[in-house]
């Protein structure tokens, strides 16, 4: 993405099927920017043919790394 303040996007999938997606940000700010945008607007759509139910977006901090 070439998003302002994106860092990186991840797939995970567990053993028992379950996907989950993370989108790292520099900033709550710079997510909702981009959770707001015309293109993403344009393009959630399209990935939401893939899941099984709508998308939850749920916001956390770095507790440890």
């Amino acid at each position: 993405s070439k998003f302002p303040g994106f860092k990186s996007r991840k797939f995970l999938k567990s053993a028992d099927g379950s996907c989950r997606i993370v989108v790292e940000h520099e900033s709550k700010d710079t997510f909702i920017k981009m959770h707001n945008s015309p293109e993403h607007e344009k393009l959630h759509p399209q990935g939401h043919s893939y899941m099984s139910e709508p998308p939850q977006r749920k916001t956390y901090t770095v507790a440890a790394e």
